[in-house]
């Protein structure tokens, strides 16, 4: 597929769905799933017959969204307790 606006859509929908989508790296295909899906985390386990000790790398698009994640992640960790 090429890298043009109606494809990225299409993966798009596929990600808000819980589905798994190849993307192209430099020298093979890599699976991409929506990291705050159990369903489509699942689904990659399951897929890569990845066993549960491996963990999966969530890639953030930019240092704001990332702190954002880890902001909202410890309050609710403080909830917790």
């Amino acid at each position: 597929m090429k890298n043009n606006h109606s494809n990225i859509k299409k993966a798009k929908k596929y990600l808000n769905k819980n589905q798994c989508i190849a993307v192209p790296t430099e020298t093979v295909y890599g699976l991409a799933a929506n990291a705050y899906s159990t369903t489509a985390i699942k689904k990659i386990f399951k897929l890569k017959k990845r066993p549960k000790s491996n963990p999966l790398i969530v890639h953030y698009s930019t240092l704001s969204k990332l702190k954002n994640f880890i902001k909202n992640f410890v309050q609710g960790l403080l909830h917790l307790y």
